[in-house]
């Protein structure tokens, strides 16, 4: 009878210490669906992007056409009451067309995504930050590593978005909409000791980077012709090879350059047969019955020739502005054979502009 009692008292312990263990599973399952929450998000950030996108005529199909902008840090504020936790986001890419061509930036290398813009693609990458300072992840938008420990409390985390537009074919003026190109989620890791378990936690308001509607404008400058009268001289005046009269000056007009572009760069071939390519002196054309002279097209200040087909940069652009522009060069005859003979001495020149 005792031993009967005695088990049954055993038993009554038993029983006990299973329902308390059973409460201390519950005790720490509960808080996982509760304990754990973050602060921040649901909001759209736009991409500081200019109004206007300037498209130049002659970029190369790859070549990045926007300056590199990024939204404004956005922080993520998550607690939890576990032994460890962390707080992290995770990035998430919402274009979904990649065009095969990449462009790097900051020593990475971004796929270029299509927009709804023909022509127009569009490089994405983000930054995420732990504890104010320390950059953790940083390019092209992949998935995330947990960021920002913080134990038995609540930390912060703050991440960005950037972009950049990119050629990828032909462009013409118009309007590209406005477009969302990717999302950054707060979420939180924590590890439960009893029974030892990691637990990873998304959530639902995501921060969405969007980019605006903008203006986008095929860039080039007008290039109105240029007639230079060269002058009428007696042939008396040509009294040996390499004799030339005087200067006439002239300059190329850029007319309305639009802002944005990288460059302007120019080229001017002969469309006669160069006879003195040193001296840049070219041949009359066929509508010319003078002999022994030629067309020599020299600098602004008239002191040397000036290279023929052959790509010059100008430098008085300015991209942050644009404008009207002029490119001041300087002509003359110059003698070619030891005889000269009267008649009308004409000749022409192509010039031929890049906008990049």
């Amino acid at each position: 009878m005792n031993a009967f009692k005695r088990f049954l008292s055993r038993s009554r312990r038993l029983h006990l210490t299973m329902s308390c263990l059973m409460g201390l599973l519950c005790g720490a399952v509960t808080p996982l669906a509760h304990a754990d929450s973050c602060s921040g998000g649901g909001q759209t950030i736009t991409l500081p992007f200019p109004s206007t996108l300037t498209a130049p005529r002659d970029a190369v199909v790859g070549a990045v056409i926007s300056p590199w902008v990024s939204t404004p840090w956005q922080t993520f504020s998550c607690s939890s009451t576990k032994i460890q936790a962390a707080t992290f986001i995770t990035a998430s890419l919402l274009m979904s067309s990649n065009t095969g061509y990449s462009v790097s930036y900051s020593g990475y290398t971004f796929p270029v995504y299509a927009t709804n813009y023909p022509g127009i693609g569009i490089a994405v990458g983000w930054q995420d930050m732990q504890g104010g300072s320390v950059v953790t992840n940083d390019g092209p938008i992949n998935p995330s590593v947990n960021n920002g420990y913080g134990y038995n409390g609540s930390t912060s985390v703050r991440g960005l978005i950037y972009a950049a537009f990119v050629k990828t074919g032909p462009i013409s003026g118009g309007t590209l909409a406005g477009q969302s190109v990717g999302q950054l989620t707060p979420g939180t890791w924590s590890y439960v000791t009893t029974p030892p378990t990691n637990v990873s936690v998304m959530y639902s308001q995501s921060d969405t980077a969007v980019f605006p509607t903008l203006n986008v404008v095929n860039a080039s400058c007008t290039t109105p012709d240029v007639s230079i009268p060269l002058g009428t001289f007696p042939t008396t005046g040509f009294t040996a090879i390499g004799r030339t009269t005087t200067t006439a000056n002239f300059s190329i007009s850029l007319n309305n350059c639009p802002a944005g572009m990288n460059s302007i760069k120019y080229r001017i071939d002969p469309t006669t047969t160069v006879l003195n390519s040193s001296q840049s002196v070219v041949a009359l054309d066929s509508t010319s019955s003078a002999t022994g002279v030629g067309v020599q097209l020299l600098n602004s200040a008239g002191s040397a020739a000036f290279p023929l087909s052959s790509l010059q940069t100008f430098s008085g652009y300015s991209s942050s502005t644009g404008g009207s522009y002029t490119i001041p060069l300087a002509a003359r005859y110059y003698q070619t054979s030891a005889t000269v003979t009267p008649g009308p001495a004409n000749t022409s020149m192509t010039v031929t502009m890049q906008y990049q």
